[in-house]
């Protein structure tokens, strides 16, 4: 194949003079990429509201203007698109692959809604980072068998979006001979979808996708976007790749605006989870708790046990039933019973919060009679609802109710949900995880030709969304409340300044691979998560066979530097998550408690550290120990077969160094034994009054707790 390259530092990109495609990559000698097929894909909605799929096979004519070390390629001649032209400008700068797209001449007929350019391969047998919910490194079945999934009607599938459940917008594929950095440097963070999924029957190539959505404005015949896609060649592992979006990130304008942690995540808080309705897994009916009231004594008892504050988290109190948006407040059985629990952790020195349903908007519950499908078409409430490229409502059912999802850039949904956080916030709760559902904080998409928007999802979502947190935390201000905003899943990077606490779904990956806290590394000076609800442990995780798992997760919980948090029965003993089975044995409550009140008082003491720090690639590693197995369900075995557990580092732990410069090292021993391990160390380090050269060294760790590693201060 005849190709033309351009070289970067140590580094050269290969691309075919036939079609413009990727042919090769190589740095000193080392292929990092397999031959592309292809060199784009495009996507555009026609008249009728159908998706009309093109790639650069369906141009009969290319041209490749060479340059000095640059290149642009054109594209026309396309039957599907007349008149379209697709442009890339290709260079190399700042130690990167630079591709910028371009698209004009769109026929009138037609809406280009996405982009995906360049086109990337990589051999599955390389590492496979993922950025969705905090950072996954991929395992087959699933690398190799994936389908891709792009924001569509109907679905509204989102597993790669950006900004959403991807809270980075960036993915790597690496082994020990190199790899490949991939991602967007857009510093005003328009819609995109991060995925990967096989591109050849054997699942030996793993294409991976950065899909740009075109909603925004200009003319929509052209959509020229004023940003790259970078592809970076490093060494090294997930940490390495997050610390090249780290730098990425402090570059990014948006951080001036992000004001100081709130002054009570000082006193690191556990957060306590409770439902005060239905029982585990069913949401109907009441329970001890329904009274709220009587869930104090004991809050009182495990704030006592833990040696902590903390922060009683209410969830299933919805107004007409659990997970009922978009009228929740006042809560079910009145404000009375719930304002006394307030008031009694208040004086205790404690705090409340409160889960939400975020955008979305319920026409009829599947669990009460609950409906209001008569006002929902007697007021013609559909035109205000997300709807499809059809022009049709996006309607959901997910188990619990069916609805859809509110347009946020109309004034209808906005009004109702600012006036439910003012509510919320004059009732003198502490903290409000309003964006339930939303992940990461993602704006669903909307194609309404109607609505004050451009009709395919882009940028636009990002600042609509971005607006209407601004907007809540302006009215929770004009009450004079001191509450604040959280979603599920962490906060994606342009909603970090509104949205200071998050509920982290690290724990929904093990389906798909190994969790890692990439998210941590990137973000954790600027925003904070909790341990989360655990919403999916019970379902995914075979809890009985591997009793001590909830032990790893609070560990690993506590090396994320994340506040650790735990789920109620109402019994009052701790759960495995949120909807576990209340009929089956719970994990053992006082190992629980010990860990949470020995980790807890190092993140107290260490709170320069864990909670405004910044993570670090970890100096010392564990030798010589097996990894944790964690087992699936057999519902969660992927179908493709050959995945009946997910294998974790056999100890957490994670490096972190102060604003002082300070730099210090948690290895966790979450069993209640102590351990004799092997340790090897890149460079010198302190552990108590012992001093370590580099090389291995052995240690014991002390029994549900964390050894404490230091190394030497950095100017």
């Amino acid at each position: 194949m005849e190709v033309f390259k351009i070289f970067g530092d140590d580094s050269e990109l290969h691309l075919s003079r036939r079609d413009g495609s990727i042919a090769a990559m190589r740095r000193r000698g080392k292929e990092l990429l397999l031959p592309a097929r292809l060199a784009f894909s495009l996507r555009f909605v026609d008249a009728e509201g159908g998706y009309r799929p093109l790639d650069s096979g369906h141009f009969a004519n290319f041209e490749l203007q060479e340059l000095k070390n640059a290149a642009v390629c054109r594209w026309t001649g396309c039957a599907g698109a007349p008149g379209t032209t697709v442009k890339l400008d290709i260079s190399f700068r700042d130690r990167a692959f630079r591709f910028r797209p371009e698209v004009t001449g769109v026929p009138e007929a037609l809406r280009l809604e996405l982009v995906d350019a360049p086109v990337i391969v990589v051999p599955e047998s390389n590492e496979l980072f993922w950025p969705r919910h905090d950072g996954c490194l991929v395992d087959q079945p699933e690398k190799g068998s994936r389908y891709f999934q792009r924001l569509s009607a109907p679905g509204m599938a989102v597993g790669g979006c950006y900004p959403g459940p991807c809270q980075m917008q960036y993915m790597a594929s690496y082994s020990p001979d190199g790899g490949i950095w991939f991602g967007a440097e857009d510093f005003r963070h328009g819609t995109k979808t991060l995925e990967f999924g096989a591109d050849d029957g054997d699942g030996t190539r793993i294409r991976l996708r950065i899909e740009q959505y075109c909603g925004q404005d200009g003319p929509p015949e052209r959509y020229a976007p004023d940003y790259d896609i970078v592809l970076r060649p490093f060494e090294g592992d997930w940490t390495d790749a997050a610390a090249i979006c780290r730098d990425q990130v402090r570059r990014d304008p948006s951080l001036k605006s992000i004001p100081p942690k709130p002054e009570w995540l000082d006193e690191s808080p556990v957060a306590v989870i409770l439902s005060i309705r239905g029982r585990g897994e069913s949401f109907a009916g009441e329970n001890a708790y329904s009274r709220c009231e009587n869930a104090f004594p004991r809050l009182r008892e495990l704030s006592e046990a833990f040696g902590s504050p903390v922060l009683a988290l209410l969830m299933r109190w919805d107004r007409h039933g659990p997970w009922l948006p978009p009228w929740c407040w006042p809560p079910a059985g009145g404000t009375e019973s719930l304002f006394r629990l307030r008031d009694l952790l208040h004086e205790s020195g404690n705090r409340i919060g409160l889960y939400g349903s975020g955008t979305a908007f319920t026409v009829r519950s599947l669990m009460n009679g609950y409906t209001c499908r008569d006002e929902f078409e007697r007021d013609g409430l559909n035109r205000r609802m997300a709807c499809g490229p059809d022009g049709k409502t996006l309607w959901t059912m997910n188990g619990i109710r069916e609805g859809t999802q509110l347009c946020i850039t109309e004034e209808f949904g906005r009004e109702i949900m600012l006036d439910q956080v003012r509510r919320i916030a004059e009732a003198g709760i502490d903290y409000l995880q309003f964006f339930d559902q939303n992940f990461g904080g993602i704006c669903y998409p909307c194609y309404s030709k109607e609505h004050r928007h451009p009709p395919v999802p882009g940028r636009w979502q990002t600042e609509a969304m971005t607006r209407l947190i601004d907007d809540m935390n302006e009215q929770i201000r004009r009450t004079g409340s001191r509450m604040i905003l959280g979603t599920e899943s962490s906060a994606s990077m342009p909603y970090l300044a509104g949205l200071p606490l998050n509920d982290s779904r690290r724990i929904c990956q093990v389906v798909y691979g190994r969790p890692v806290p990439a998210y941590s590394f990137v973000y954790h000076r600027y925003a904070g998560s909790f341990l989360g609800n655990q919403c999916t442990v019970w379902q995914n995780v075979d809890c009985p066979a591997c009793p001590d798992n909830l032990l790893y997760r609070l560990a690993e919980g506590f090396c994320a530097g994340e506040l650790l948090a735990v789920t109620l029965r109402a019994d009052g003993s701790i759960a495995w998550g949120a909807a576990d089975d209340w009929s089956e044995p719970p994990p053992d409550n006082e190992t629980a408690i010990t860990l949470i009140r020995n980790l807890n008082r190092l993140r107290r003491k260490y709170r320069k550290f864990l909670l405004h720090g910044e993570m670090e690639k970890s100096p010392v590693r564990v030798a010589g120990l097996p990894a944790y197995r964690l087992p699936l369900r057999p519902r969660r075995q992927h179908a493709g077969g050959g995945k009946a557990f997910t294998e974790l580092p056999p100890l957490p732990e994670s490096c972190w160094s102060a604003p002082d410069g300070e730099r210090i090292q948690f290895l966790v021993n979450f069993r209640p034994e102590p351990r004799q391990v092997e340790l090897r160390s890149t460079e010198p380090c302190r552990i108590g009054g012992r001093e370590f050269g580099p090389g291995g060294f052995r240690a014991e760790l002390p029994p549900l707790d964390a050894l404490t590693i230091h190394f030497r201060q950095r100017g």
